[in-house]
């Protein structure tokens, strides 16, 4: 095999092994980073982030942060679930505008989107272990009986 050759194929054989390592750190990054989203979301997460953050100097200034910690907590969680019904509010509004001009392969897919929506946090109470939203749970519009999809 010619010195060219060889160069060429070392040098295809390099842009592939990059290509795939990079593949799987890209994945390996994406779920680091969905996990750490998860933890944060769920009970207690955004509190012990701020602690981690903010390392008291002692459990005397731990004890007198944690209540404005958790009322910070309590409110990001109430305007994160206003805007997730709001969006479910402009996703029903929307499709209900646009049906007239869709035909029913794109109706369908529009309803997928629509169906597949799911909040971020779960209401009040509800979830799954851990502070995620709960296994099967409907991601449906506002006022749809559970298991429909809102349509």
């Amino acid at each position: 095999m010619s010195t060219k050759a060889m160069s060429a194929l070392i040098l295809l054989g390099t842009l592939v092994l990059g290509g795939v390592l990079g593949m799987f750190a890209s994945g390996a990054l994406a779920r680091h980073r969905r996990e750490s989203l998860e933890r944060l979301r769920g009970p207690g997460g955004f509190v012990e982030h701020m602690e981690r953050v903010l390392e008291p100097r002692d459990e005397t200034q731990r004890a007198a942060l944690r209540p404005f910690l958790e009322a910070a907590d309590l409110r990001n969680r109430e305007i994160i679930r206003q805007a997730e019904e709001e969006m479910r509010v402009a996703l029903r509004t929307m499709n209900e505008r646009v049906d007239s001009l869709l035909d029913a392969d794109q109706r369908a897919r529009l309803g997928d989107v629509v169906e597949r929506f799911r909040p971020l946090s779960p209401p009040p109470g509800r979830g799954a272990p851990g502070g995620g939203p709960s296994p099967g749970r409907g991601g449906g519009l506002p006022g749809a009986p559970p298991g429909d999809g809102g349509r």
